[in-house]
């Protein structure tokens, strides 16, 4: 309900730029307007349930970490990308530390240990739309391209 109330108040004060200032889309755009507004629906439900669900401790490194994972994986399926041993090495260096610090903080945590299992069930899917929203989200210097 918090992140709900940040972003209605995200809305409210980009809104009056978006519909006043700034010129409209043109009319082939709104389908992929559409498109993002469902996947960022999505990505935040399951952010909030796996945050609700456990430690966030545990879950913000899943949900972060994994989306390399997931852009690596990407990489490979869709471009055919490889990576040398070096590259894998950095890989495995960032995931490890990433992974390393959640499988701690699950080792030691002591509270919600039995619903810990089902936000990690949702953590792992919000980190795989994580990779894909985060370069459409706005930075300090102005939108981010799509990659």
């Amino acid at each position: 309900m918090a992140r709900g109330a940040i972003d209605f108040g995200y809305f409210t004060m980009a809104a009056p730029v978006a519909f006043f200032i700034l010129p409209w889309p043109e009319a082939a755009l709104w389908p992929v307007f559409g498109w993002m507004f469902v996947i960022h629906l999505i990505y935040k439900l399951l952010q909030g349930h796996a945050y609700t669900r456990g430690a966030y401790t545990v879950v913000y490194p899943i949900v972060r970490g994994s989306a390399p994972l997931f852009a690596i994986l990407g990489a490979f399926l869709v471009f055919g990308e490889t990576l040398s041993t070096i590259q894998w090495g950095g890989v495995f260096v960032l995931l490890s530390g990433i992974f390393g610090l959640a499988i701690f903080n699950a080792f030691y945590l002591q509270a919600a240990r039995e619903t810990l299992f089902s936000a990690l069930l949702f953590a792992i899917p919000t980190g795989l739309l994580w990779r894909y929203i985060q370069p459409m989200m706005p930075s300090e210097f102005g939108w981010r391209k799509i990659r």
